[in-house]
């Protein structure tokens, strides 16, 4: 890590930052030489547009530059892209953090960011303090190339955007706790699910689920999951360990490290998986991926709240 670009707080309002999303082009928008993508984030009512610079920063420029501003009426806790679709596909809930929903949002260039629609989740426990979460499933195609995952407290429904507001096509309660995470295998037609007790569940979306394909398991709450490769599955929990597991067999893990002994809060590898960026509630590390383990850890930076 040569150089590493902190946001204004202003920049959110003084909010917290409450998740961001990343793609490397939209159409319309401008791709190329010097561009490296753009980065969406949500904090309290209001999301921003980010162009992300080739050159990270290192000539002086900002390495995110802060380009749209869209205010909205919610709190938006977990986001992802159908890119198909033009949408970006939200769970939500309102300033209070009640009456979670799916919200839909233009990533179209005349209307970025614009509201698309609304569906209220009513099947969320009545007091429930876990968000719900969700998954663009686009990237599968075939029949459920219309479709997005959500969880709503302990079950996984499976929502079609073409009907938004019908009967899911397949709901299951996927843990006897509450979902904490949902992940989106980059490899297969798997979908993969985090609980609330530190299970993980992996579901074959080629059926309807009925029940895991294999599923495995920390000590506290799940609170990000990535697909390394094919076969292993990275996780990243509150007890502050993030452990890689092998899909083909309900095991202990290939390979665990603590990170900073603090809880975890997300994990991301960069676009050839060669490492590992972990952030914890102190800070952000980096950590080389070598064969089925972990290299030595990177400190980057200290976090914020309020920045990324």
């Amino acid at each position: 890590w040569e150089k590493c670009w902190t946001t204004q707080p202003e920049d959110h309002n003084g909010h917290p930052v409450f998740c961001t999303v990343y793609s490397p082009a939209f159409s319309g928008l401008p791709s190329g030489d010097g561009h490296a993508g753009w980065t969406i984030s949500s904090s309290r009512h209001l999301f921003n547009l980010w162009e992300c610079n080739g050159s990270a920063g290192k000539g002086g420029e900002p390495s995110l530059m802060l380009m749209h501003s869209q205010a909205t009426e919610q709190q938006t806790l977990s986001m992802d892209l159908d890119m198909s679709a033009n949408l970006l596909v939200c769970a939500a809930t309102d300033s209070q953090g009640a009456h979670p929903r799916i919200s839909l949002h233009s990533t179209c260039a005349e209307t970025f960011l614009a509201p698309r629609g609304t569906l209220a989740l009513t099947e969320c426990s009545p007091g429930t303090r876990t968000p719900p979460r969700v998954a663009a499933l686009n990237h599968f195609g075939g029949p459920i190339s219309t479709c997005l995952a959500v969880s709503t407290s302990s079950q996984i429904q499976v929502l079609d955007l073409n009907t938004l507001g019908a009967p899911a096509r397949a709901k299951w309660v996927a843990h006897p706790v509450d979902v904490t995470f949902l992940h989106r295998s980059r490899f297969s037609i798997a979908l993969f699910s985090g609980g609330s007790n530190g299970s993980i569940c992996a579901w074959d979306l080629s059926k309807k689920p009925t029940t895991p394909v294999a599923s495995w398991s920390q000590h506290q709450q799940i609170t990000s999951l990535q697909t390394y490769t094919d076969t292993l599955l990275m996780s990243g929990s509150l007890d502050g360990y993030m452990c890689l597991w092998d899909t083909r067999v309900a095991t202990s893990s290939a390979a665990s490290t603590l990170v900073d002994g603090n809880p975890i809060l997300s994990l991301a590898f960069s676009p050839l998986s060669e490492y590992v960026a972990a952030v914890t509630s102190r800070g952000l590390y980096c950590f080389p991926m070598k064969n089925r383990s972990f290299d030595k850890r990177i400190d980057v930076a200290a976090c914020s709240h309020n920045q990324f």
